[in-house]
């Protein structure tokens, strides 16, 4: 049973990657100005920003937004972006040239969430990723595109467990951190995404109805149309706390950052500057 733990709910947990010992703002002296690059939303920008030097003993980073659709991910993301006085790269979930795993787009996101299985996984690009020492952003990558996915797909739990686990160990080098969007009332939240984007984006809900549909998670359990979205993140939403309380890296949950998202924004960057001084394991 999911408890309804309101906005004031925020959690700044560490793990191995680091010890993160306080949620309050971290100062920005003494860090070098440098430029920023930020991508998202398919463009690549320079921007002016204040920038903690690079070294040796400085390792790269990388953070992961994740959350149920609707939940901020894009935006939390974006907003981190602009704001993080860190050189970095941001790829938003649909971005086209996300370094990693399989594209979540029209006509490729049946065959992404079918081919999600250990045999079938691209960890090469993580890998790449991992060797390049950049800083970045990601959204959706580690749980979503991963467990979910294969969830969807029918695959038992341990495979989905499998896949997190290889990539985490191919980003061994780095300080990584997880920004959890969590919904205290995940049905009502479904319900209220759908609604918003009937109007925002009309072609979405036809879409989300024929494929998942079409997925074996839902044929299993006899779901159609809307029926079979609402019912897949219902469960979605359960896995995803219980994958997010198992994870052992530096975490911030935050229970329903948009009732408050000023205060949210300042907690994520708050965490995510901490998560840039700690050292990896």
């Amino acid at each position: 049973m999911r408890r309804n733990l309101g906005h004031e709910a925020a959690e700044v947990k560490g793990g191995t990657k680091g010890k993160l010992d306080s949620p309050g703002l971290l100062t920005e002296e003494g860090a070098l100005k440098d430029t920023c690059i930020a991508v998202t939303s398919g463009s690549v920008s320079a921007k002016s920003s204040r920038m903690i030097p690079r070294s040796s003993s400085n390792p790269p980073w990388i953070l992961f937004v994740e959350g149920l659709p609707g939940s901020g991910k894009s935006t939390s993301a974006r907003k981190l972006s602009e704001t993080l006085p860190l050189e970095h790269l941001c790829y938003e979930e649909n971005h086209p040239e996300n370094p990693v795993g399989f594209l979540w787009r029209g006509d490729t996101a049946r065959s992404a969430i079918l081919d999600t299985r250990l045999d079938r996984y691209p960890f090469a690009a993580w890998d790449e990723l991992a060797s390049s020492g950049k800083n970045v952003i990601l959204e959706s990558r580690l749980l979503q595109n991963t467990l979910l996915f294969t969830m969807l797909n029918g695959s038992p739990e341990s495979e989905g467990a499998g896949i997190l686990q290889r990539i985490l160990e191919a980003l061994s080098g780095y300080r990584i951190g997880l920004i959890y969007l969590q919904q205290s009332d995940p049905l009502a939240h479904t319900l209220q995404t759908l609604e918003s984007r009937r109007i925002s984006h009309p072609s979405w809900e036809p879409f989300i109805q024929d494929l998942f549909s079409a997925l074996p998670w839902c044929q299993q359990r006899q779901l159609q149309g809307t029926e079979a979205f609402v019912q897949s993140m219902l469960h979605w939403a359960d896995q995803l706390d219980a994958a997010v309380e198992r994870l052992s890296i530096p975490k911030a949950v935050l229970t329903d950052p948009w009732r408050d998202f000023a205060r949210s924004e300042e907690k994520i960057l708050s965490f995510c500057r901490q998560v840039a001084e700690s050292s990896p394991e």
